[in-house]
């Protein structure tokens, strides 16, 4: 395939493109009263559940200086409390951090208004201040589709690059965190992982400490975002055992891995610092009674119907509602020795299927959102597919078709998702995609 010119640009403009197409999603169903939502694109409104949570720390540090949340509006948690006296909450603060500059640009832009006369509160509830989180949100989201980008494009042509990091944004729940659900941390979380990957690919053999100390440094971060992006540290240390079998073990490699650690811990220690405040224990302990989103007993049939449920079922099973994720993984485990890191790549996938097979069993959005931290790692395994279809004009032509039903099918996932399906409802996916007839017609 030739080389395409400006793929960038071709980026922002599809980009671009879905915010015009979200952005009108209008009138929600009877069952969701109109004072609470003017529109399926909410920026003038925040959410009671996960978005709150992560909104909550922003508002309150800034303005009230304390991570005590009783005075929180739109919080869902008020009437919860831990042993400590402060209110539960099961979010991380790590968002948080990376978009408080946005924050304080919606802060500055509602002291302009109010100087000019328009009746702007100052107190970070009205629409200056949602729409900068709305922007950091979107912002950091593009930056990780800009590194997905060429993470592809080290191993594949920047047509398949292309191709690929528009499927894993366009074609996946991404997108509805993009412009629906922006502020919840998963697209901080997105571009915190390509980030890592990106950085971890291009230094994995490297002896410079301070390069290990910024993977770590990363990592330690997108920790303190959500905790299960720690789960990418199966790369690290997968590849750094597998280089000791290979060169065997040096005094150099045992400094990278303590300036990995130590720059890792720094990094996550603002969480332990939460933790310490909110829940008097400086460890990730959630209260599972409250999150209900989780299963700690293993049984090896019920395993087994998870799996299924988790490829094929009718709810939010990835081959219905996400396939990109089940191709890049089949790409991965089939694919040639990508400079060796194959199989750190095909376990930390691996790990990530095992904790959303095994412990989630409910999520009141996009069920298998938990995968997000190894997006970039399926979008190798797609581009390795890609690039051999690629080779010849008919199977290029076939990707290329194909690749369009999946964005347009998870277009009109997301256009009916709450609108006109339940999000509860057991067979969502499965409906939403047999409704798409009727939709266009």
């Amino acid at each position: 395939m030739k080389t395409l010119k400006y793929p960038p640009i071709i980026l922002v403009g599809t980009f671009f493109l879905f915010f015009l197409l979200l952005t009108p999603m209008g009138v929600f169903n009877d069952w969701i009263p109109p004072n609470l939502h003017t529109g399926y694109f909410s920026v003038v409104t925040i959410d009671f559940g996960d978005d709150s949570g992560y909104y909550a720390y922003l508002r309150s540090l800034f303005f009230d200086g304390d991570i005590d949340f009783i005075n929180e509006r739109f919080y869902s948690h008020l009437e919860d409390f831990n042993s400590t006296g402060y209110v539960f909450n099961n979010w991380q603060i790590g968002q948080s951090l990376l978009v408080f500059p946005f924050f304080i640009l919606g802060h500055l832009g509602a002291l302009v208004l109010s100087a000019l006369g328009y009746s702007v509160a100052l107190d970070g509830y009205s629409f200056p201040y949602y729409m900068s989180i709305a922007l950091a949100s979107q912002t950091y989201l593009f930056l990780g589709l800009l590194i997905t980008f060429q993470i592809n494009r080290k191993f594949f042509s920047d047509g398949v690059a292309l191709l690929v990091t528009l499927l894993i944004w366009a074609a996946s729940p991404l997108i509805y965190y993009t412009f629906i659900r922006q502020r919840m941390a998963h697209t901080v979380e997105f571009f915190l992982a390509a980030l890592f990957v990106w950085v971890w690919l291009n230094n994995r053999r490297t002896s410079d400490k301070w390069k290990h100390a910024i993977m770590g440094s990363i990592l330690g971060l997108l920790g303190s975002v959500r905790i299960l992006g720690l789960g990418l540290v199966i790369l690290y240390f997968v590849d750094w055992l597998l280089s000791i079998k290979q060169f065997s073990i040096k005094k150099v490699q045992i400094n990278c891995l303590i300036f990995f650690v130590l720059f890792g811990l720094i990094f996550l220690s603002p969480q332990f610092v939460t933790w310490q405040i909110i829940e008097g224990f400086p460890l990730p302990i959630y209260n599972l009674t409250l999150t209900k989103s989780y299963n700690t007993s293993f049984d090896i049939s019920n395993f087994f119907e998870n799996v299924i449920r988790f490829i094929l079922g009718h709810k939010w099973g990835i081959l219905y509602s996400s396939p990109i994720i089940f191709f890049g993984a089949v790409g991965v485990i089939f694919s040639k020795n990508f400079g060796g890191f194959r199989i750190p790549v095909v376990m930390a996938m691996l790990a990530y299927f095992f904790l959303s097979i095994h412990y989630v069993n409910f999520l009141a959005s996009y069920q298998y959102r938990y995968l997000i931290p190894i997006y970039p790692l399926v979008g190798i395994g797609l581009g390795y597919l890609f690039s051999k279809a690629f080779k010849y004009q008919f199977t290029r032509l076939i990707i290329i078709f194909v690749s369009i039903i999946f964005i347009i099918a998870q277009y009109f996932i997301l256009i009916q998702y709450k609108i006109s399906l339940v999000y509860n409802d057991p067979n969502l996916v499965f409906k939403a995609l047999s409704n798409i007839p009727k939709i266009i017609f």
